[in-house]
C-alpha cells in the first residue's frame, strides 16, 4: 500500500469513528457533515467527497462493517456456548457488551434500530437477526430448554428476546437504564424465560457467556 493509500485509509477510518460518535448520540437525523467534521476536529471541506459521497453511505460502511464483526461474533458463540437458549442469549450479550465498549457498535445498533423511521439504505445482513433468534428457540424446544408451542411460538418468543435485548441496551444508551449492561439484560432475560415456560431457566443464564476477548 502506497503513503498515499494509507493517508485515504486512515483518513477514512477517522471520518467513520467521528460519524459513530454522532450517530450514536444523535440518531441518523441528527448527524450531518458538519457536525461529523467537528467530532473530526476539522472543517467540513476536509470530509471529501472522494471519501463518501454522502451521509448515507458513510452509515452503510459502518454498519456493513459491524456485520462482519457481528458474523464473526456469532461463529465464536456456535463454537463455544451450548446450543439453544444460552446461544441466542450469549450472542445478545456479546454484541451489547461491544457495543458498550464500542462508538461504532453503539451506531451500528442505533442504525439498525432507525432503519424503517429514517429511511437510510442499509446493505442486507449476513444473517436475519429474527430468523436466527427464531432458529435459536427451535433448538431449545427440541432441547428440551423451552415448552412445544410451535413455529408461531418460537418466532414470537425469539422475537420478544431480541427485540427486549436490544430495546433496553437502547434506552440505556440514552441514560433510561443502568450503566450495567450485562446485569440489566440477565434480569429481563430471567423474567422473560419465566414467563415463556423455561424448564431450567437459571441453567440458561448460566451457560451464557460473551465471547469477547
Amino acid at each position: 500500500m502506497s503513503i498515499r493509500q494509507e493517508q485515504k485509509a486512515e483518513t477514512r477510518a477517522q471520518i467513520m469513528a467521528a460519524a459513530a460518535t454522532e450517530f450514536a448520540a444523535h440518531g441518523y437525523a441528527g448527524a450531518t457533515f458538519t457536525s461529523i467534521a467537528a467530532a473530526m476536529g476539522k472543517p467540513k471541506s476536509a470530509l471529501g467527497y472522494h471519501q463518501f459521497r454522502s451521509k448515507q453511505e458513510i452509515a452503510s460502511a459502518i454498519v456493513s462493517q459491524h456485520y462482519e464483526r457481528w458474523a464473526a461474533f456469532r461463529a465464536s458463540v456456535d463454537r463455544s456456548v451450548p446450543a439453544g437458549l444460552p446461544r441466542l442469549l450469549s450472542f445478545i450479550l456479546t454484541v451489547a457488551l461491544d457495543a458498550r465498549a464500542d462508538p461504532q457498535g453503539r451506531a451500528a445498533i442505533r442504525l439498525l434500530l432507525e432503519r424503517g423511521s429514517s429511511g437510510v439504505d442499509i446493505a442486507e445482513p449476513p444473517f436475519r437477526w429474527r430468523d436466527l433468534s427464531t432458529a435459536d428457540v427451535e433448538d431449545a424446544v427440541r432441547l428440551g430448554q423451552l415448552p412445544d408451542g410451535g413455529a408461531s411460538s418460537a418466532a414470537s418468543v425469539g422475537g420478544m428476546i431480541l427485540t427486549a435485548g436490544l430495546g433496553l441496551f437502547e434506552a440505556e444508551n440514552h441514560g433510561v437504564q443502568p450503566v450495567d449492561t450485562e446485569a440489566a439484560l440477565r434480569a429481563l432475560w430471567r423474567a422473560l424465560l419465566a414467563g415463556a415456560g423455561a424448564t431450567d431457566a437459571e441453567g440458561a443464564l448460566a451457560a451464557t457467556r460473551s465471547v469477547l476477548e
